[in-house]
């Protein structure tokens, strides 16, 4: 077999690599584009096929017959030819609900372990494991942690579509967070109880990523800039004696004290509304250049590309209760970590310079803090093998992590328009 990478190689690559340098990014940038620097998706499902009781030769034809045969087993349908593309890296599932319905089944075929699918889906895949306002991935998680198998989740997921409850409660219309629904489902220890549960909680069912959508919002107030700091930039430009001006400054949202500190006089702002979420990235991605998105980024691998933080991204989880196929769960994931990062390192670099020296921990209790709001929302922590995390707990190692996190940005699109 080929060297599989536990998670613990991972950072330890980490540790190993130079610290940032804040006048050479290239390096940076150069790890992020090559992708053999973290885990591919062929040598996530090679672990998995190990873990469940793989011996055979370390083939792509090998491996697509052993999975293929697994899939016959549990009678769900799919092609071979799309099994050997997982393996040669061709494709791999996106974040859509029916490529989550095919992981779950894989899953299921292979018999893991709760433990070994919550890791499969942070770890490779790069996606929440079990949304349990979702119903079907409700009896999916119930069903992993009774090792019951796929034609009885399948049976469950009918039976509650016409489903009544025998005994119905009052309809719950108060909102439960995911992490209690979870609880929830540990405790029930029969179907029925399951069915009971799920059809008195259709309201809860019904909403997503609300927690997230909250501290979204929050940190938003504190960095995005507001109709109110308007005046402040026209006070400044006009040269009126102002004595509260310094107070009033420091009202303004975190990227309004940027601009007004840095970057008044760059042309590239003079059309756009510093109330949007445009001049929020502009100031937060990079001000020097801005025209060319991550997404866009061919030198990147996937992981960083795929739902980066754009405008778009922004309007569907600010406008988005309800429909549960968006936002997706990496696309508010990684809005909440680009968002906290800048929060973070603006408040430790402007906001408290006196205890910003005292605090030499300041890497640590980023991580810690981060972990905290991330699984307080139902998502993974940082992780070192993911492209994404990866990005962020590099430039947090250095003397000044905003600047670093920018000349890897632009690095990385400089890279990307010379092409």
């Amino acid at each position: 077999m080929n060297t599989i990478h536990s998670t613990q190689d991972y950072e330890n690559k980490f540790w190993e690599l130079e610290p940032p340098n804040d006048e050479n990014f290239n390096s940076a940038a150069d790890y992020l584009a090559f992708a053999e620097h973290f885990r591919s998706f062929p040598e996530g499902l090679t672990i998995l096929l190990q873990k469940s009781g793989y011996s055979g030769e370390d083939t792509i034809k090998s491996k697509t017959q052993f999975l293929y045969n697994k899939f016959q087993r549990i009678s769900y349908e799919i092609h071979k030819r799309t099994i050997q593309k997982w393996f040669s890296g061709k494709t791999r599932p996106n974040y859509r609900q029916e490529d989550r319905e095919r992981i779950f089944a894989l899953c299921f075929a292979l018999n893991l372990s709760i433990q070994d699918v919550n890791w499969f889906f942070s770890h490779v895949v790069f996606d929440r494991s079990f949304n349990c306002r979702c119903s079907n991935e409700a009896i999916y998680y119930y069903c992993f942690l009774n090792h019951l198998s796929y034609s009885h989740a399948s049976k469950l997921i009918d039976e509650f579509k016409t489903f009544s409850p025998t005994h119905p409660m009052r309809k719950i219309t108060k909102t439960t967070s995911t992490k209690s629904i979870m609880n929830d489902i540990r405790d029930i220890s029969c179907d029925e109880e399951l069915m009971e549960y799920l059809s008195n909680n259709t309201y809860n069912l019904s909403l997503n990523n609300q927690t997230a959508r909250n501290y979204i919002n929050k940190l938003l107030d504190r960095i995005k800039g507001k109709d109110s700091d308007k005046p402040v930039i026209k006070s400044i430009k006009s040269g009126m004696k102002n004595p509260q001006l310094k107070e009033q400054i420091q009202q303004c949202g975190y990227v309004i004290q940027e601009y007004i500190k840095f970057y008044m006089d760059n042309n590239s702002f003079i059309n756009i509304d510093i109330s949007s979420i445009n001049f929020m990235l502009s100031i937060i991605l990079n001000p020097i250049s801005n025209k060319t998105p991550f997404s866009k980024n061919k030198n990147l691998v996937k992981a960083i590309q795929l739902n980066f933080p754009n405008k778009q991204k922004f309007s569907q989880i600010l406008s988005s209760t309800k429909n549960p196929g968006s936002p997706s769960y990496d696309s508010i994931r990684k809005i909440l970590i680009l968002l906290y990062f800048y929060s973070y390192w603006f408040s430790n670099q402007y906001c408290d310079l006196a205890n910003r020296e005292k605090d030499f921990d300041a890497y640590d209790t980023y991580v810690d803090q981060t972990n905290d709001l991330l699984e307080s929302c139902g998502f993974d922590e940082l992780y070192y093998g993911n492209p994404y995390d990866w990005l962020f707990l590099y430039a947090s190692r250095a003397d000044i992590p905003l600047d670093t996190f920018r000349g890897i940005v632009y690095t990385c699109l400089k890279s990307t328009n010379k092409d």
